[in-house]
């Protein structure tokens, strides 16, 4: 079955192909099949829509077009875009520094837009490495990790916006992940079958950590001191101690699982299939899978606001955001999500009301 859910830009358009999914090897868990009724809400965004960044202090939520080379802005209590502004050329991956207000989008020209998160506007560039992909924030230090395709991470100072030190990390590093409590970065390499974790003190690589067979997305949940990998050839997701960065178990999913995002109130994973194009809900603790969401074929960049208590889905062949209520999966408790009103406004008669 042929592939292509993750992207690394090359001229504008893909960058790293997914070609097949290779039979996975036994796995120390299987995530039961668990269908759920919800039905998911779509907004309008651009063309091709790649990643999605989410803002938890303003509830803002971007996106970025690849194909239309801009920057979908939307607010977790809207049904549709607040602003379009542009992105830099096809952007791909996008995060946010919620202390800043910045906004750090890829491109495929080798550099960073950075954004004022509040008003859109450009506020410069900054080169990195080739075909930058992947990247994340460490909102305490101010810092803006990136994954390049000459196999190296280009560490960029927030404040100044330019390049503090650019370090090799292994073969096809894709997505990002930042651990603030523990000072560490965490890149999966795709070529490697490997998570390479950096000291972001010191701007040096640690160790890589073997896991599954193509690694695409990562995420980390402090407060259960677990990181998770999707491998994307190997149809799993790999389970680790972050404080031992040992395996602990590995998640059966099937498909092509590639993007992967943490609600830490919940200790529940988000995982994007993008073979199926199905949204998965799992149980941080266990897990289990909590729910099925169809979301769309090729979907890749995922994320969660916790106080709002919904996941966002870059649909890439709809060309939407695909917005999912995590009450409307039928296990979240309303009266614990101080946000849900928001969308609940956004949606009147789409979903419940809290009570």
């Amino acid at each position: 079955m042929l592939l292509v859910p993750l992207v690394r830009l090359a001229a504008g358009v893909a960058l790293l192909a997914l070609l097949a999914v290779s039979p996975a090897p036994p796995a120390a868990r299987t995530a039961s099949p668990r269908p759920s009724a919800a039905l998911p809400l779509t907004v309008a965004v651009g063309h091709q829509p790649m990643a999605v960044a989410v803002d938890s202090v303003t509830n803002r939520i971007y996106v970025a077009n690849t194909a239309d080379h801009t920057v979908s802005i939307l607010s977790a209590g809207h049904a549709a875009i607040r602003a379009t502004v542009p992105g830099g050329k096809a952007p791909i991956g996008i995060a946010v520094n919620s202390a800043t207000n910045r906004v750090y989008v890829t491109n495929a020209d080798d550099v960073v837009t950075v954004l004022n998160g509040a008003t859109g506007a450009t506020i410069g560039w900054v080169e990195v490495g080739p075909r930058p992909v992947g990247i994340a924030v460490d909102p305490v230090q101010n810092r803006v990790y990136v994954a390049n395709a000459d196999d190296t991470v280009s560490v960029v100072d927030g404040a100044t916006t330019t390049v503090l030190a650019t370090v090799a990390v292994g073969h096809d590093p894709t997505l990002v992940a930042v651990d603030p409590t523990r000072q560490r970065v965490y890149v999966t390499n795709y070529q490697d079958d490997t998570l390479a974790v950096l000291d972001s003190v010191r701007d040096r690589l640690l160790t890589a950590v073997p896991v599954g067979h193509g690694p695409a997305g990562v995420a980390v949940d402090a407060g259960l001191s677990r990181l998770y990998v999707a491998n994307a050839r190997a149809a799993s997701v790999s389970v680790l101690d972050a404080s031992t960065l040992t395996v602990v178990a590995t998640v059966r999913v099937g498909g092509s699982p590639v993007g992967l995002a943490v609600d830490p109130l919940r200790h529940q994973v988000a995982l994007v299939d993008a073979g199926s194009g199905n949204l998965l809900i799992l149980d941080g603790r266990t897990g289990a899978l909590l729910a099925t969401v169809p979301v769309g074929r090729l979907s890749l960049g995922v994320a969660v606001l916790p106080e709002v208590g919904a996941v966002y889905v870059a649909s890439r062949l709809t060309d939407s955001l695909t917005v999912v209520p995590e009450r409307s999966l039928g296990h979240g408790r309303c009266r614990s999500l101080p946000g849900y009103a928001l969308l609940a406004a956004a949606f009147p008669g789409r979903i419940s009301t809290c009570p």
